[in-house]
């Protein structure tokens, strides 16, 4: 799928934005990064890290529900999202129309929320309220 794909591409040096992809790193190979500071979870690695490591699909187990969670923050970025560009009209940051924002007004753009998912497959939520059905039949 498209988010292995990404994820195993991921190095210390191209996820630079994510703070804790070192963390990941070091407890993943089991190294310490160079000049990563000492920390409770690296302490015990004596070896250093090279930048041989790699991410590969026998060395990664991907959690099988992560697409579940990726869909429902992805949904929850579209709402704050639209909602942002209909109540702010495009201007940046907060506007006195989101401040603070309703559950009930928040909840009227989640339900309209429209977009590809993790799996590649559409998300959009049914008249019920209700996500994609994400099962097979034997």
């Amino acid at each position: 799928a498209g988010f292995d794909r990404y994820f195993l591409n991921l190095t210390v040096e191209n996820n630079r934005r994510n703070p804790w992809f070192v963390e990941f790193w070091e407890h993943h190979f089991k190294c310490r990064y160079p000049n990563s500071s000492r920390t409770p979870h690296n302490q015990r690695h004596t070896r250093l890290c090279t930048s041989r490591e790699k991410l590969t699909a026998e060395n990664t187990a991907f959690e099988n529900q992560l697409q579940f969670v990726s869909d429902a923050v992805m949904a929850f970025a579209v709402a704050l999202r639209d909602m942002h560009r209909e109540l702010c009209l495009g201007r940046p940051g907060l506007c006195d129309h989101m401040r603070p924002t309703k559950g009930p007004e928040l909840l009227k753009y989640l339900r309209k929320v429209n977009f590809e998912g993790l799996s590649g497959d559409k998300f959009k939520f049914d008249s019920n309220g209700d996500g994609p059905a994400r099962y097979n039949i034997i």
